[in-house]
């Protein structure tokens, strides 16, 4: 019994490593996503008079599955879906 509760120590030793890598790895891997989103919003050019006239030509079809995931709950999903073809 001695000799299992050893490896199990030793196995507990053994892993340590990694988390000490990983750990700051993750924050590296973060903080480059964050500054990657922060360009890209930086970058964003919303056009409000544009995404009307997309909403326009397309009859209001670009939000009909948002509708229909609303109505999903209340009706069968199926249901909903036939409702809004």
């Amino acid at each position: 019994m001695a000799n299992l509760a050893n490896c199990r120590i030793q196995f507990e030793r053994a892993t340590w490593h990694v988390d000490r890598a990983a750990v700051p790895e993750s924050f590296e891997l973060a903080s480059g996503a964050l500054v990657q989103v922060n360009l890209m919003q930086s970058r964003l050019l919303v056009r409000p008079d544009t995404m009307l006239a997309n909403v326009k030509k397309s009859t209001g079809l670009i939000v009909a599955s948002a509708v229909m995931l609303a109505l999903a709950p209340i009706a069968r999903r199926q249901r909903a879906h036939d409702d809004l073809a």
